[in-house]
């Protein structure tokens, strides 16, 4: 499904959006056709072998043996796609995952392969009172925020809520995602007593403790498979938790 302008804004807009995925609408980006970030030699060389980039080590931000690192593209591509990563039993400290960074300001050149949807433009200032009414309470940035999300299979996003709209765009590989609506905050226990976290969950979202989280079942959700030329559309304060399925380049725009 690929919405009008005039039909995004109207969902965007609404009392209660919800989450949409928008199909085909960014198949013509140089990043999905004719400069393709599935070939890993291509990034290589349009990034450049030894620049460096900031990397995310462990399975999610949440364990407590997380830890961030200064290395080389060219040792994290390898890293993202060498035979352990195929591994069921891979070791969450052997998964490296570039995460929420602005490398198309780092790599202007990549940043020619992708565009901007024009969804992003979309005037969400009417929403700014109606969210409220969910105990959403959303400001729009000053400019449209990319950031790029690369990794291999097995990385994890735990769940948690974005201040912003967002359209997270399938480059490369596939991405499980699963979203709670603002109403059901209250089931998903929120790190409530961290100011670093209180936008992050506290369950396990795939392996859930119900004696420590009994309300966590009661909450309801959605999920999708997100494939490569797709747009997830999620709104502000909705709660989502995301696993790549494969070797994984996405995109997010915050708006």
């Amino acid at each position: 499904m690929v919405p009008s302008i005039l039909s995004f804004t109207s969902h965007v807009t609404s009392e209660r959006p919800t989450p949409l995925i928008i199909e085909s609408s960014i198949a013509y980006w140089p990043a999905l056709s004719t400069r393709p970030w599935a070939n890993l030699d291509y990034l290589l060389e349009a990034a450049g072998e030894e620049r460096i980039v900031p990397v995310e080590i462990g399975a999610k931000y949440t364990d407590q043996k997380w830890s961030q690192k200064l290395m080389s593209f060219g040792d994290f591509l390898r890293k993202c796609t060498e035979s352990s990563y195929i591994d069921e039993e891979m070791k969450s400290s052997d998964i490296f995952y570039l995460a929420q960074h602005d490398l198309f300001e780092q790599i202007p050149r990549l940043k020619e392969d992708i565009s901007i949807p024009d969804y992003c433009f979309v005037d969400t200032l009417t929403s700014v009172a109606i969210n409220s009414t969910s105990n959403v309470y959303y400001q729009p940035p000053s400019d449209v925020i990319i950031n790029a999300w690369l990794g291999p299979k097995g990385t994890i996003s735990p769940m948690h809520t974005d201040p912003y709209h967002n359209l997270l765009a399938q480059v490369v590989g596939k991405k499980y995602i699963r979203l709670y609506g603002p109403e059901e905050t209250p089931n998903v226990y929120p790190f409530a007593q961290d100011n670093f976290l209180k936008n992050t969950s506290q369950v396990d979202i795939e392996s859930p403790d119900y004696s420590q989280f009994p309300k966590f079942p009661s909450a309801h959700y959605v999920e999708c498979v997100l494939s490569p030329g797709e747009l997830l559309y999620i709104p502000p304060g909705w709660w989502h938790y995301v696993r790549s399925l494969s070797v994984s380049f996405s995109v997010s725009f915050w708006f």
